[in-house]
């Protein structure tokens, strides 16, 4: 696990995106998403893919679009900054289903090739 996710427990991985967004804190997780490591992969998706909870990363990625949308259309001071939020989880979004389809193209391929 990574070390800044240390005193995270089960319920933390599974809630902690919905509960800051209940408690008004978005730009908590808009950082959450923004936080890459030096190996320049998102680490909140990293440690979500290695608990195998990427069905929570997605849930997670919702609720910071719908932020980011409502940022938009609310603050219109920081119209700009709520754009690029958009577009990051746009690009996140558009990429997973990519990957997803990628995965059932292939996954045939992959079973042929073992049996």
């Amino acid at each position: 696990m990574r070390p800044i996710f240390d005193r995270f427990r089960d319920y933390d991985f599974q809630f902690w995106v919905a509960v800051q967004a209940e408690s008004g804190e978005p730009a908590k997780i808009h950082r959450l998403f923004g936080f890459f490591g030096k190996d320049e992969c998102n680490k909140w998706f990293d440690i979500r893919q290695r608990r195998h909870e990427v069905a929570g990363y997605v849930s997670d990625l919702a609720i910071a679009s719908g932020l980011a949308d409502a940022a938009a259309l609310h603050n219109p001071g920081d119209r700009a900054t709520a754009i690029g939020l958009q577009v990051r989880y746009a690009l996140i979004s558009t990429t997973l289903r990519e990957l997803a389809r990628l995965i059932r193209e292939r996954a045939p391929e992959r079973l042929a090739s073992v049996v």
